[in-house]
């Protein structure tokens, strides 16, 4: 049933409304003076085909923020089922110093890329701009160094991390 009345806070109901849109979990991850910065996110999507680029939204506070703009460059790696531990670590500044330290990684290109993610994107910033509290970027891909044959993703949904169910 429709309300007549806007909710009164909006903010909160899009909050609630937002935890019930199932999403991809992704590491967006960049180099910088040899410092990798690393981020767990869901606001990853897909803008078009030719050319091949991705959305990102990264919080102007994140730590990976300003090494992400100043370099230019990030891989976006979608993570999978045997990745379950990686987005709390992500996720918790309290852990930064330690978020490479978990997964298997290695450079390409200047950028870290986690070995049997889902899928990894190779990304140049194209443009970017702020909306609220995050920067939105446009990445260029320009590379897919993993592509897992057999897909196993991870999804965030109700505040939890889930996978997919398997058959059907």
């Amino acid at each position: 049933m429709m309300k007549d009345q806007p909710m009164e806070d909006t903010g909160e109901a899009y909050r609630q409304g937002m935890r019930r849109l199932a999403a991809g979990v992704s590491l967006i991850t960049t180099q910088d003076r040899g410092q990798c910065y690393g981020m767990a996110a869901t606001a990853v999507t897909s803008v078009t085909a030719a050319p091949p680029t991705l959305l990102v939204c990264v919080n102007r506070g994140a730590s990976i923020h300003a090494p992400l703009l100043a370099t230019g460059r990030f891989c976006v790696n979608v993570l999978s089922e045997e990745h379950d531990a990686l987005p709390s670590v992500f996720a918790n500044s309290e852990k930064r110093a330690q978020r490479f330290d978990h997964g298997e990684w290695y450079d390409l290109m200047g950028l870290p890329v986690l070995r049997g993610a889902e899928v990894a994107f190779i990304c140049e910033a194209e443009e970017h701009g702020s909306v609220g509290s995050h920067a939105v970027i446009l990445g260029r891909v320009v590379d897919v160094p993993e592509l897992r044959p057999a897909p196993q993703p991870l999804i965030w949904h109700e505040g939890a991390i889930r996978t997919l169910a398997k058959g059907a």
